[in-house]
């Protein structure tokens, strides 16, 4: 179901220079790179530290994480990249440390 945005968001890229529009979507694709190898190294980064510094650098990539999804989840991911795009976080210890630290709270 396409909604009024939706459509006129789609209209805009169809109707702007091709030049521009593959500029938009290079910067995209370069934004969630950018963001995967930020919230890496931060999740790596936490391993020898982590415990002594109460995960602060886990809670740093978990906001990347969300800031990850949130792109994936904006319309502009959807269009630029299609229904299915594979643009997650995949940080599965910090997942399990976020889920140690609600038990214990």
């Amino acid at each position: 179901m396409t909604n009024a945005h939706e459509t006129k968001l789609r209209e805009a890229f169809r109707n702007m220079d091709a030049h521009q529009a593959q500029e938009i979507r290079a910067s995209y694709y370069k934004a969630i790179e950018g963001l995967r190898t930020l919230a890496e190294t931060l999740e790596i980064a936490d391993i020898p530290i982590g415990e002594a510094n109460d995960h602060a650098l886990i809670e740093e990539h978990l906001i990347v994480c969300e800031a990850i999804e949130a792109m994936k989840n904006s319309l502009l991911g959807r269009i630029l990249s299609g229904t299915h795009n594979d643009f997650s976080c995949g940080c599965l210890r910090s997942r399990r440390l976020r889920l140690a630290s609600s038990r214990t709270s």
